[in-house]
């Protein structure tokens, strides 16, 4: 495919995920047979033209949703992680510290105290 298919494609595909991510069983399979085409192709799309997998990438947005939850005032743990689609509120945590250096706790607290 050309440049402009592959675009289109993963464009596709961006909009899917902003509008989705918070689906807790949105995977690059769902994703892939919304946007008609091979999840195997999409898997090489994200790498090559996002750089980095379907997963990070989803993951990356979730986090930085929860983020935005926590900057407009969100103080709930539990319901942030089900809001961005990580119902498992211990598994988000940990991806959150992961990605973001800090605990959701710690990042509520900043935003409580102005330092964000």
């Amino acid at each position: 495919l050309n440049k402009k298919n592959k675009t289109s494609h993963i464009d596709k595909a961006l909009i899917y995920i902003k509008n989705h991510y918070h689906e807790e069983d949105l995977t690059l399979t769902k994703v892939a047979k919304e946007i008609h085409i091979h999840p195997n192709y999409l898997c090489s799309l994200f790498k090559t033209v996002i750089g980095t997998s379907f997963n990070a990438y989803l993951t990356q947005k979730r986090i930085d949703q929860a983020i935005v939850l926590i900057r407009k005032g969100m103080t709930s743990v539990v319901e942030i992680a089900d809001m961005v689609g990580i119902p498992d509120a211990s598994y988000f945590t940990k991806v959150f510290k992961k990605i973001n250096v800090t605990t959701p706790t710690e990042e509520i607290r900043k935003v409580q105290k102005g330092k964000y």
